[in-house]
């Protein structure tokens, strides 16, 4: 009878044993952090632009698609209107319309290397320096949702925060106005 216990008792090492392997693989995941940039590109614009990146500055002529990294400041001239792409599937949308200069200061986002396996929600930051002009800001139909992404606007006197997902910063001799308008294709 002592050596049955012993021959079971053996027996479920086999199959705990494999175990181990997935069960370590999974605890790491969940404890590793995986953080990264939220692309953002310039898909359109309609004059030609300054883009000022790490003490340098360059024109960027209308149909030229662009990308856009964090700290990138776009000067946008008298008449002259940009759209500005983010998201992993552009499904952000910020139209800009000129005189007008805006910064992309920051877009990232920070999980454990499980919720970037599955998918699953992270921490998503957006913060855009807007110091002139106007913008239209289309985050209606995005993944991850408007919920799920802490923007945060700078504009010379303070900071706003969006409440919704469709909205028009205004910066001007008057102040900095942040008005929320109707997303155009909501689902």
């Amino acid at each position: 009878m002592h050596n049955h216990h012993e021959a079971v008792g053996g027996l479920r090492w086999l199959f705990v044993l494999p175990l181990v392997p997935i069960l370590m693989v999974l605890a790491i995941g969940a404890a590793v952090s995986v953080d990264g940039d939220i692309p953002a590109r310039i898909s359109e614009a309609s004059a030609v632009v300054t883009l000022e990146y790490e003490n340098t500055a360059d024109r960027l002529y209308p149909d030229e698609p662009q990308r856009l990294p964090p700290g990138t400041t776009i000067n946008v001239p008298a008449g002259g209107q940009v759209q500005v792409s983010m998201l992993g599937d552009g499904s952000g949308v910020i139209t800009i319309d000129g005189p007008a200069v805006w910064t992309y200061v920051e877009g990232s986002y920070r999980g454990t290397l499980v919720q970037r396996m599955t998918n699953r929600t992270r921490d998503h930051t957006v913060v855009i320096r807007q110091i002139s002009g106007r913008a239209h800001y289309d985050f209606g139909n995005t993944e991850p949702g408007f919920d799920e992404i802490h923007f945060q606007l700078e504009v010379p006197n303070g900071t706003r925060r969006p409440l919704s997902p469709c909205w028009d910063l205004i910066v001007d001799g008057t102040g900095a106005r942040l008005l929320t308008v109707e997303c155009p294709n909501q689902e």
